[in-house]
């Protein structure tokens, strides 16, 4: 959240934590249309070398930037997780993701009180998650 002269702008950011799956996300990236690639987010504590061979345990990350109006971003990640549903807390926390999306775009700067408003159901998204005790680490959203 950035607060430029007292106005309030939200930067959309869609995040995908998954274990072992770095081709996947890679290749969801492509699907998206996204330059973005699959991160290393947190390496198997038994692998020591930084010439990482197995990857299991091992958590990577897709993000993908939807703030620009110009690149039809969060049209094709909704449109590809309606047509292939996530499983688990992430798609509650896809549903409040989306939520929030539609009602940032075109509407920034925000008003103090529509910033409140995100950043509770930003909070009750992240809380829901870590009751229902993901593998992995939380986001530090």
């Amino acid at each position: 959240m950035n607060n430029a002269k007292h106005k309030f702008y939200l930067e959309v950011v869609f995040i995908l934590d998954q274990k072992n799956a770095e081709v996947v996300l890679n290749k969801i990236a492509i699907l998206l249309n996204t330059t973005a690639k699959a991160k290393l987010r947190t390496v198997n504590k038994n692998i020591k070398s930084k010439n990482i061979t197995d990857y299991f345990n091992t958590m990577f990350r897709l993000s993908v930037y939807c703030n620009d109006r110009k690149k039809p971003n969060f049209s094709m990640i909704s449109s590809y997780f309606n047509k292939y549903p996530l499983k688990t807390t992430k798609q509650e926390s896809f549903n409040k993701w989306c939520k929030i999306f539609k009602n940032v775009a075109n509407k920034q700067p925000l008003t103090p009180e529509s910033l409140h408003l995100f950043r509770e159901i930003r909070h009750n998204m992240n809380k829901f998650t870590i009751e229902n005790k993901p593998l992995g680490h939380s986001s530090k959203s």
